[in-house]
């Protein structure tokens, strides 16, 4: 009986964060786009410089 417990708590966990993943990456992944392109390039050009010269 204890086998089972766990077994029917995976399954109802994956199906519950299967459509709460799926709804937060679709608005996270739209929003995140052009902040991730600001915050990249600036994060990368300034490291760059400093060490690109050695």
């Amino acid at each position: 009986g204890h086998h089972r417990r766990p077994s029917e708590d995976h399954a109802g966990l994956r199906g519950v964060q299967e459509p709460q993943l799926h709804h937060a990456e679709e608005p996270a992944e739209r929003p995140r786009p052009p902040h991730d392109q600001e915050v990249l390039p600036a994060l990368r050009h300034a490291p760059r410089p400093p060490r690109d010269p050695l």
